[in-house]
């Protein structure tokens, strides 16, 4: 995240994430195919990954008191 975007100094710098990566380390006998089929539905299962790849509307409210 570039606090320039965050904070408004430069209006060009987007104020959130430009990117999200991760990496993790899995120990197991499956062989490189099989992990990556598993690796691959999980990433189709997860409702988090689903959120960050995909465009979801976000409704604000507000009242007042």
């Amino acid at each position: 995240m570039d606090l320039r975007g965050f904070l408004a100094i430069d209006p060009n710098v987007r104020n959130g994430y430009q990117t999200i990566r991760f990496a993790f380390h899995i120990e197991s006998d499956l062989d490189d195919a099989t992990l990556a089929k598993l690796v691959k539905m999980a990433q189709e299962r997860s409702p988090v990954y689903d959120v960050v790849t995909n465009k979801v509307p976000v409704e604000v409210r507000y009242t007042r008191k």
